[in-house]
């Protein structure tokens, strides 16, 4: 619709008075409504912050479960170091005991070498989790936050009618 046809349709400054009376109206609400338009957005401002701190609190878990799985493998493959590390000591003092210790040396070192490597293994992947796990939290600080902001709105928009 071009300028000329707006102008046809509605007179000139129509649309300002329409837009000033409505202004007019809104200034001369009566307090009940204003309670209510009040009440209103305070509901749906408290439920945008529940589904917040919802959302909040799912990530930060997601997180912790993360955490968990890398110190549950740290404990499973350090169950392995410890097993292949009772086999190693098994076999080297069968070793030393009943062969020659040069000739069975071999036999024994590799096992406890790979045994040392999976326990090192072992402490890092449980050191990572603990460390990541320890910088989890579960309060949901933007939603505090965002709270704290509402309340101030809110005392603001009470102060001000």
């Amino acid at each position: 619709m071009s300028a000329r046809q707006i102008g046809d349709i509605y007179p000139s400054g129509t649309l300002e008075r329409d837009a000033s009376e409505q202004r007019r109206r809104e200034e001369r609400r009566s307090v009940p409504e204003l309670l209510g338009d009040l009440f209103d957005e305070t509901r749906l401002l408290l439920r945008e912050e529940v589904r917040l701190a919802r959302a909040e609190i799912r990530e930060r878990l997601e997180a912790i479960v993360r955490s968990s799985v890398l110190v549950l493998v740290g404990g499973v493959v350090g169950l392995a170091a410890a097993l292949v590390l009772l086999s190693a000591a098994n076999r080297g003092i069968t070793v030393l005991l009943g062969l020659g210790m040069p000739a069975t040396l071999a036999i024994w070192l590799g096992p406890l070498v790979f045994g040392v490597v999976l326990g090192l293994v072992a402490w890092g992947l449980i050191a990572r989790g603990l460390q990541k796990l320890r910088k989890q939290s579960l309060t949901p600080e933007e939603t505090i936050a965002s709270l704290k902001e509402n309340t101030e709105w809110l005392r603001e928009k009470t102060l001000h009618h």
